[in-house]
């Protein structure tokens, strides 16, 4: 029987993605009916927007009434509706969209009936900028957040998988450094600056952060998705790390990407962390004392700097085990469809 599947957050970047993965002819769910929950709406030119089974419903997180409405007769959540901040919003504002956001389509899910919930969680969840290798979902939250997002995501984490039971099956998520065409997180940044010709790379080339193309993202959700349905006694209040390669440093993963595209970057500029780190803190203060009048997002921030001037990695081995992930797009081809995109004519 094919499944009512409601998509919060499916408007952003890994949620158009996972609407192409599950309506899609090698989909691993039945989709009988795809139900998108975003206050944005999807663009005009996206590829699946006229596909019958699709449903878009402009709402909000916050919204008690609307979710309500949004999840009758619905099998199946993956809630990505969120927020990504490095300083522009109030903590408050974070917390509530992030964490009460969860809350409040955990509690309308259990009263519809809903049979299982897929939260989108981060690595950030765990992240206390500190330097970590190759570890596991055993890690323990830290007991000093290093953002107020950080903290969002781990409380929001905390509520999805503390839901598991009592009818609604949960689990979550943890990206690691997302990237693919379209990127608002790393690409467009760095792409501005390359095109400005003054690159510059933070912290030290041995340094290394882990990344997952958005389309294996997009697949490791359906993936997760399915084995809820089927198997939630195995991964039913768990997290999972997600990647599809091996660690490397940030920029040298990156640069690969836009020298392919075309764009001319200057070797061996590296600025360290005793440098950058007080700009980041500079830009804190900054954007706290103008988010009164004017919200900004400073790409150097003290959050920021730390993640790029330490290693965080992981392994993947248990969402291999459990959710029988495996990248669905090649390295090669995940770098050509993004090269592809960013290629400058």
């Amino acid at each position: 029987m094919p499944f009512t599947v409601l998509l919060t957050g499916g408007a952003g970047f890994i949620g158009r993605h996972l609407i192409d993965e599950l309506l899609g002819e090698d989909a691993r769910l039945e989709v009988g009916e795809l139900r998108v929950f975003d206050r944005s709406p999807l663009p005009s030119d996206f590829s699946r927007a006229h596909d019958p089974r699709l449903r878009f419903i402009r709402g909000d997180i916050r919204r008690e009434d609307q979710l309500a409405k949004a999840v009758q007769g619905v099998d199946l959540v993956f809630h990505l509706a969120a927020v990504v901040d490095w300083g522009a919003l109030p903590p408050g504002e974070i917390l509530d969209i992030n964490v009460g956001g969860t809350r409040r389509i955990i509690a309308a899910a259990r009263r519809a009936g809903v049979r299982a919930l897929v939260h989108a969680s981060s690595i950030d969840a765990v992240y206390d900028g500190e330097e970590h290798v190759d570890i596991d979902e055993s890690f323990p939250y830290p007991g000093r957040y290093a953002s107020t997002y950080c903290e969002s995501k781990a409380l929001g984490e905390q509520v999805a998988l503390d839901a598991h039971g009592d009818g609604l099956h949960t689990c979550a998520l943890r990206p690691s450094d997302v990237y693919g065409p379209a990127d608002p997180f790393h690409l467009e940044a760095l792409s501005e600056m390359a095109r400005s010709g003054f690159y510059v790379r933070v912290g030290h080339p041995s340094k290394l952060s882990m990344h997952v193309y958005v389309g294996n993202m997009a697949h490791a959700f359906a993936l997760a998705g399915k084995a809820l349905l089927e198997r939630p006694e195995t991964v039913g209040g768990r997290a999972y790390f997600i990647s599809d390669a091996p660690p490397s440093n940030f920029f040298t993963f990156f640069d690969r990407i836009l020298s392919e595209a075309g764009y001319p970057l200057r070797p061996g500029i590296w600025l360290p962390r005793g440098l950058m780190l007080p700009m980041g803190i500079a830009a804190d203060g900054l954007t706290a004392l103008l988010r009164p009048v004017k919200r900004i997002q400073i790409n150097v921030s003290r959050f920021s700097v730390t993640y790029l001037c330490t290693s965080f990695t992981f392994s993947v081995e248990n969402a291999q085990q459990d959710l029988g992930f495996s990248p669905k797009y090649s390295a090669d081809e995940a770098l050509a469809r993004t090269v592809a995109y960013y290629r400058r004519g």
